[in-house]
């Protein structure tokens, strides 16, 4: 795949987050409630292609325009419950911790799982 060049319309929006906010700034549409529940996460993606943003020797920051579709399976007291969604974000907590943002589908476009 040819490198891309930058947009700096594209460059500024990813410093400044979604619709012009900065990073941090509260976009969630739904109220969230504290809750751990055992919880399996499919990746449906396969290989993904794209480019990348920066480089150094030690990673890669990597840009795809391709949805990275996953199943959500959540085990509660009253059986499994399973999700289709895609990967939004993910960032590192630490050594051992990862925490990826899942969005589900709206309700109306679930492909049954």
């Amino acid at each position: 795949m040819p490198a891309r060049q930058s947009d700096p319309s594209e460059e500024a929006d990813l410093h400044t987050g979604l619709a012009g906010l900065p990073r941090g700034a509260e976009r969630r549409r739904a109220q969230r409630d504290a809750l751990t529940l055992p919880v399996e996460l499919r990746f449906d993606a396969g290989a993904l292609s794209g480019s990348s943003a920066d480089v150094s020797e030690t990673g890669l920051l990597f840009l795809t325009d391709a949805p990275v579709e996953v199943v959500v399976r959540v085990e509660t007291e009253n059986g499994t419950i399973e999700h289709r969604g895609r990967l939004v974000r993910g960032q590192q907590l630490g050594a051992t911790i990862t925490a990826l943002a899942i969005a589900f589908e709206p309700a109306g476009e679930r492909r049954g799982p």
